[in-house]
């Protein structure tokens, strides 16, 4: 940092880097106190429009998560900056021991590839794939290049590629509020390899004119997501009607923002991922860039024929099948229910992660139009951070009016799930930190029901 006076009387120039910001003086010596606040105005400054920094890093899956990695981050710069001309390396400088985040000390480096983003003059997504980890390793990272500057270092953990325990969590229905926020402190605490979520991030409708709303999203994942051992939680997740304008029915041109920023099967917005070998989830769109039959329920088909024997079989998406708030009857559920419950049940789902009705659900265990011990658990209903909708009253559901319901409240939470041999553990979590609903399942097996819970037996 440089301070200096510049030649008009009643003038501070600051100069950070190659950015200078001048201010005007009622006095040529400024006080203490005004130099702090023309610092703060600086760094303001440098997360303008005017400056590259790499902000908003993040991290997402495209291969086998045990041996490769997406480091996604954004730069924002002035339209003859390096990074709008295309001058720069979107690069990635990685280790698998801490760096403390000096360039030049990290033994592993990749280079991806830069997006620039016409309707935010001066944006750019940078997508760098690290391949060749090792499983269940921990690395460490800074992205950016000595143009723009590096990010602060990060991070990570590769996923196991065998029969290893594994944890993650599961919600959906976001925002940026601060019910968000607390929820996603809550769900790094838990200390899982990777989040699921199934739609509605940000709510900005495909929108680019509310990108600083993704902005906030953004900044509030780089903050929060992290947990205390120190690992940054990559992105697993489904579309839903808040990332499409429209909501329904959409083109990829209508999802601009969600598959700039998220895209992680192409343009596509279905796919799957396996981690380990005993966990494979399926993520669905459940009718807004694609419509739940055709290619969609072709594709379900042969991939979880082709799955079928790894033993817990998941799948999220946003629309449910069987909600908790809503009314059973309406379209997108009842052709959800036609198109994909078939092959659910065919194959063996162990459990589905559903979303959009913003409140805690947990069903009986369900095959076709009944209670069935052997059939699939649908959770949700999405209230990671969006207020839960009332659960009782006369606009809101019963129990009773919702055959396959087991449990149901008005209640923000996220789902934490453990993933062991051929078991899994799926516990609901709320604002607070606490479990208030636990269920298990063991397959292959025979069915018995113990304490509340549904395990299956060997």
């Amino acid at each position: 940092m440089i301070l200096q006076a510049p030649p008009q009387a009643g003038k501070l120039a600051l100069t950070v880097g190659n950015v200078t910001v001048t201010f005007e003086s009622m006095h040529t010596i400024i006080p203490i106190r005004k130099l702090a606040l023309l610092w703060v105005l600086t760094v303001a400054w440098l997360g303008s429009p005017a400056v590259a920094a790499p902000r908003h890093v993040y991290l997402t899956w495209q291969d086998d998560p045990a041996r490769a990695i997406t480091v996604n981050y954004h730069t924002i710069s002035s339209s003859s900056s390096s990074v709008a001309t295309g001058s720069t390396v979107s690069q990635v400088l990685f280790d698998t021991v801490a760096r403390g985040g000096m360039p030049s000390t990290y033994g592993g480096r990749a280079v991806g590839t830069r997006q620039a983003i016409a309707a935010v003059p001066g944006r750019s997504v940078h997508r760098v794939q690290l391949t060749g980890l090792l499983p269940e390793r921990s690395y460490w990272f800074v992205a950016g290049d000595s143009l723009t500057g590096f990010s602060s270092e990060r991070a990570f953990r590769t996923a196991p590629d065998g029969e290893e325990p594994l944890r993650f969590v599961a919600a959906g229905d976001m925002g940026v509020a601060e019910g968000s926020r607390r929820l996603q402190a809550v769900a790094a605490d838990q200390e899982p390899l990777f989040a699921l979520l199934g739609g509605d991030l940000a709510y900005t409708d495909g929108d680019w004119d509310q990108w600083p709303v993704w902005d906030r999203w953004l900044d509030n994942w780089q903050e929060l997501m992290v947990t205390p051992a120190g690992y940054t939680v990559p992105i697993v997740s489904a579309i839903g009607n808040h990332e499409v304008s429209g909501g329904y029915g959409g083109a990829p041109d209508n999802a601009p923002i969600y598959l700039s920023y998220l895209a992680q099967a192409g343009d596509r917005s279905y796919y799957l991922r396996q981690v380990g070998s005993r966990l494979v989830i399926f993520l669905l769109d459940s009718g807004h860039l694609a419509s739940h039959g055709g290619a969609q329920a072709q594709w379900l088909e042969q991939q979880m024929a082709a799955h079928a024997g790894v033993p817990v079989r998941l799948a999220t998406y946003h629309v449910p099948l069987f909600p908790g708030f809503r009314l059973p009857s309406t379209k997108y559920s009842k052709t959800g229910r036609r198109s994909w419950q078939p092959v659910f049940d065919r194959y063996g789902l162990t459990a589905a992660f559903e979303n959009h009705d913003h409140v805690f659900k947990r069903t009986h265990p369900i095959r076709g139009d009944h209670i069935d011990p052997r059939g699939t658990l649908y959770l949700g209903d999405g209230s990671f951070g969006r207020g839960p909708r009332m659960t009782r009253g006369p606009r809101q559901v019963h129990l009773r009016r919702r055959w396959y319901l087991d449990r149901l409240e008005s209640k923000g939470h996220i789902w934490r799930v453990d993933v062991a041999g051929d078991s899994v553990v799926f516990a609901a979590v709320d604002q607070r930190g606490r479990v208030f609903d636990r269920t298990a399942r063991r397959s292959p097996g025979r069915p018995t029901r113990t304490s509340g819970l549904y395990i299956w037996l060997p």
